[in-house]
């Protein structure tokens, strides 16, 4: 890792080194931290920081720090730069690698143009629903709000676009790379190409005297489930029990 331009105060005493308004520039943008590392106990550090960071490059940071591909698999297929404002502790091993499964915080994160591309669990959606703008989400000048807990990061509801589709999307991922997503779709009904779960999504409407084909817009309930290797997604018509589609 390249890091330039290293300001602020280092205090090492009694085995902890604390930081007082750190300052870097790394992964193409820059950081500030506050925080400290402590050695009381040798094989397992403490380390409790504050960090201010500014216009990392997403896929520096995931090619670099194994630590964010982990807790946060879908990074591994984003672009595009971020900034966040993070509190975080825990523990690390005698290697100075983070122990993943004591970390605890959160904060939130704002995108600059970040888009997340072939997403495995986007790309079940798409072929489900034939509709292939669902393979990439537009993320731009986002606003998210994580928590780090239990070995899972938690994302509040958050906005996301795939070309004329726009909606919600929110839940977990894990230390497991199990998968627990939600998202709430606004999609075109002209984008949805012919399918089994159109034709299943069709019968759902006109069971509440609705017609698909003549709405401009078509709600659509998704759960993302299963891990990162081998997802699990469904599909519904909003409010409506019973799954359309299953992969």
């Amino acid at each position: 890792i390249n890091i330039d331009e290293i300001k602020g105060v280092l205090i090492v005493k009694d085995q902890k080194v604390d930081m007082q308004h750190l300052g870097m520039k790394l992964f193409e943008g820059t950081m500030v931290m506050d925080g400290y590392y402590e050695t009381t106990n040798p094989k397992q550090p403490g380390i409790d920081f504050d960090m201010d960071i500014k216009n990392f490059n997403v896929k520096s940071v995931v090619d670099n720090v194994d630590a964010v591909a982990e807790m946060a698999p879908i990074a591994k297929n984003c672009t595009g730069t971020f900034g966040t404002v993070l509190k975080v502790n825990g523990t690390m091993n005698e290697a100075m690698e983070v122990n993943m499964e004591t970390l605890s915080g959160g904060g939130s994160l704002t995108t600059n143009s970040m888009e997340v591309v072939d997403f495995k669990p986007m790309v079940k959606l798409a072929t489900i629903l034939k509709n292939d703008k669902l393979k990439k989400i537009s993320m731009s000048d986002v606003n998210v709000e994580y928590e780090i807990k239990d070995g899972r990061v938690y994302t509040k509801p958050f906005d996301v676009k795939m070309g004329g589709t726009k909606g919600t999307m929110s839940g977990s991922s894990g230390l497991d790379q199990t998968l627990d997503y939600n998202m709430a779709l606004k999609i075109p009904s002209k984008d949805l190409g012919a399918s089994e779960a159109l034709n299943k999504m069709s019968g759902q409407a006109g069971k509440l005297g609705l017609d698909i084909k003549a709405a401009e817009t078509v709600d659509v309930d998704v759960k993302i489930g299963g891990t990162m290797t081998d997802p699990k997604v469904t599909a519904d018509l909003k409010g409506m029990a019973n799954n359309i589609a299953v992969s």
